[in-house]
């Protein structure tokens, strides 16, 4: 879905956490499945996009790591096409998690 902020064109990927899709062997919840497919079409028409991707966390309650390995994968691919991956509507749980893992350090994040 994309979505005008600031003037600038963005895309904003929503999704609950129910619905596990598969990747290898390890399930991943739509809200990641879906954002990993948002990049893999946009990373083809990156000049066309703004600068930040936006993942809306609104209905993620938990992670676990392998969905926080995913993410660093996820920030990885998305800096090669010269953006960010913008965590949107963190909760405070969430916050804390990626506070003492250190990854709000690689990963944007808003509450």
């Amino acid at each position: 879905m994309s979505v005008r902020i600031d003037g600038k064109h963005s895309t904003t990927v929503k999704g609950p956490k129910a619905g596990l899709l598969r990747s290898g062997s390890s399930p991943l919840p739509a809200w990641l499945a879906n954002a990993r497919e948002d990049i893999a079409c946009s990373s083809e028409m990156a000049d066309s996009l703004s600068a930040e991707l936006f993942v809306d966390m609104a209905e993620v309650e938990t992670i676990v790591s392998h969905e926080l390995s995913e993410l660093i994968r996820l920030q990885l691919l998305v800096r090669e096409t010269g953006r960010e991956l913008v965590l949107i509507n963190v909760s405070e749980n969430l916050v804390s998690v990626f506070t003492i893992t250190r990854l709000d350090r690689l990963i944007q994040l808003r509450v």
